[in-house]
């Protein structure tokens, strides 16, 4: 199995469902540890609500979703975007061992890129199971993606 082979993206769901100790990681089910990050302190989402909604493409119907999307927006046009955050980018599922520079190396991005993109250090440690954002360069100027010389 290649690095590539786990980077499927997830199910449509909202990006505010975590789990209690770990806002950035769910389960692509409803379960009990998920909880809604929306506010100060993480709250219980009950089984049904996470089925209809938060694990749904419904989930941008949710209250608090517009809500903090609409605050993010706000602090968006207040900032300046950085070059990391202009980049598109996948989430990649950390495994045991992976480190920042491998996985950037797999990719084609600096250990500091992918630091930046994921508000880590350079030497941070990655659990297994953990989602990193992938910035990803964009193609070269006046060629294709994948076309060869």
């Amino acid at each position: 199995m290649t690095h590539r082979d786990h980077d499927l993206p997830d199910p449509q769901s909202c990006s505010l469902l975590g789990l209690a100790g770990d806002s950035r990681t769910h389960y692509t089910f409803p379960h009990p540890g998920h909880r809604c990050h929306a506010g100060r302190h993480p709250g219980k989402v009950d089984l049904a609500r996470q089925s209809n909604y938060c694990l749904s493409a419904n989930f941008v119907s949710c209250g608090l979703y517009k809500a903090r999307a609409a605050a993010r927006q706000r602090s968006a046009r207040a900032a300046t975007p950085s070059p990391v955050a202009a980049l598109p980018s996948v989430i990649h599922l950390a495994r045991a061992g992976d480190t920042l520079a491998r996985i950037a190396s797999a990719y084609g991005v600096t250990p500091e890129q992918l630091a930046a993109a994921n508000d880590l250090t350079p030497n941070a440690a990655i659990g297994d199971g953990q989602r990193l954002v992938v910035p990803l360069a964009p193609p070269p100027a006046g060629g294709r993606a994948g076309a060869s010389s």
